[in-house]
C-alpha cells in the first residue's frame, strides 16, 4: 500500500463501465496515501473487519452498475463520501456507519437505500447528507429507534416506509430538511415528545419519510444537479417527465395536491381562480357550490384524520395563499400549498 503514496487520485475500474465485483478490505488507507479514491464496478462490497473501519484521507466514491454492500464502516478525514447504484440497491450492515470530518455524504440508488449510521458532523463541522432512491425505499437498517443520521441539512429524494410495511423510518438530527418526491402531498406532524415526523400521502398510501429529533427549518428548493443527472441516467426516456413532476410539486418541491370540481365552482370561486396566473385558463361554470378535494383515499381522509374533503377544497380555494403559498402579509408557516390543479 505504501506504493500508493504521491498520487492525488486513485481510480479502480473504468468510469465508462466496469464488469465484475470489486471487494474493498476495511483498512486504514489514509496511513498510506492522501489520494481521493474512486471505484467503478458491476458490484461493490466492503468487507467486514471486526469493527475496524475503512479509512480514507480525501474522499471516497463508489459507482456500481448493481448493488453496493457495506459490511463495515467507512470514514473520510476530508472530502465527500459518494455512492451510486445505477440498477441496484445500497445496503449497509445495521452496525456500520459512514462519517465525514469535512465533507458531504451522497447516496443514490435505483433501488432501496437501507442505512446504518450516517454522521456528517464529525469534528464539529456540520455538512450535508443527500439520499436518493428512484424506485425503492429509503429506510433505517439499524433497528434501534435511535438517531442514525446527523447533519446540518438532509435532502431526501424518494419514498420512505409505507404504512403497514416492514421497516423503520430514518431517525435524524438536522437543522434543515428537504423532501422531494415525484407524487403525493408532503406534510409534517409534531409528536408530544417534540419530534417532527415528515410524511407523504401518495396514491392513497401514507409514507413516513423520517423523524427529526426537534425543531427544523423546512426548505422548499432542491439544489441537487447531480441527483437530476442521476434520474436521467436511471430513466433515460422518462427522466424529463420525472423531473417535471418533481419540479412542479408542493412543499419541499414534493408533489402537487389534486383538486376536482364535482359539479362546478361558485361564482366567487370562479372569479378568484380566473384571476390567478396558475389557473388563468380554467373554464369554470358558475351554477353550483360543490367543490371537493381528492388526495388518494377519501376514506383515509375521513376515517383516519377526520377530514372532510369537501370542506378542505372550499377552505383552500377561499384563501389568498392558494396560488402563491405565501402568507399574504402575515408571518405564518404553511404546511403546504397548491401548484397543480385538475378541474
Amino acid at each position: 500500500l505504501d506504493k500508493l503514496q504521491g498520487f492525488d487520485h486513485i481510480v479502480i475500474g473504468n468510469e465508462s463501465g466496469s464488469q465484475g465485483q470489486v471487494t474493498l478490505a476495511a483498512l486504514d488507507y489514509s496511513a498510506h496515501t492522501q489520494a481521493a479514491i474512486s471505484v467503478y464496478a458491476q458490484e461493490i462490497l466492503v468487507e467486514a473487519n471486526g469493527g475496524t473501519p475503512l479509512e480514507v484521507a480525501n474522499g471516497l466514491s463508489l459507482d456500481s452498475q448493481g448493488d453496493i454492500s457495506l459490511n463495515e464502516s467507512i470514514s473520510s478525514a476530508a472530502g465527500d463520501i459518494q455512492m451510486s447504484s445505477l440498477t441496484g440497491a445500497i445496503e449497509m450492515a445495521p452496525t456500520s456507519s459512514l462519517s465525514v470530518h469535512a465533507g458531504d455524504i451522497e447516496l443514490r440508488a435505483n433501488g432501496d437505500l437501507s442505512l446504518g449510521n450516517l454522521q456528517a458532523d464529525v469534528g464539529g463541522v456540520l455538512d450535508q447528507v443527500i439520499l436518493q432512491s428512484i424506485g425503492g425505499r429509503i429506510v433505517d437498517a439499524t433497528g434501534t429507534g435511535e438517531t442514525n443520521i446527523t447533519a446540518n441539512s438532509i435532502i431526501m429524494r424518494g419514498l420512505g416506509v409505507a404504512e403497514g410495511d416492514v421497516g423503520a423510518p430514518l431517525q435524524v438530527n438536522a437543522d434543515s430538511i428537504v423532501i422531494d418526491v415525484p407524487g403525493g402531498l408532503v406534510f409534517q406532524d409534531v409528536s408530544p415528545d417534540g419530534k417532527v415526523h415528515f410524511m407523504v400521502m401518495h396514491d392513497g398510501v401514507l409514507y413516513e419519510q423520517l423523524v427529526n429529533q426537534g425543531e427544523v427549518v423546512r426548505q422548499t428548493e432542491v439544489n441537487d444537479p447531480t441527483g437530476d443527472d442521476f434520474i436521467e441516467q436511471v430513466t433515460p426516456t422518462g427522466g424529463a417527465a420525472f423531473l417535471a413532476s418533481s419540479a412542479t410539486s408542493s412543499l419541499f418541491g414534493a408533489s402537487a395536491a389534486t383538486f376536482r370540481v364535482m359539479d362546478s365552482a361558485s361564482p366567487a370561486t370562479a372569479h378568484y381562480l380566473a384571476g390567478k396566473a396558475s389557473v388563468s385558463d380554467a373554464d369554470l361554470a358558475a351554477s353550483a357550490d360543490n367543490l371537493s378535494m381528492y388526495i388518494g383515499d377519501q376514506d383515509l381522509l375521513v376515517g383516519e384524520y377526520s377530514i372532510d374533503p369537501d370542506q378542505i377544497g372550499e377552505d383552500i380555494l377561499a384563501s389568498p395563499t392558494f396560488s402563491s403559498g405565501q402568507g399574504s402579509g402575515e408571518e405564518l408557516d404553511f404546511e403546504y400549498w397548491v401548484e397543480s390543479l385538475t378541474l
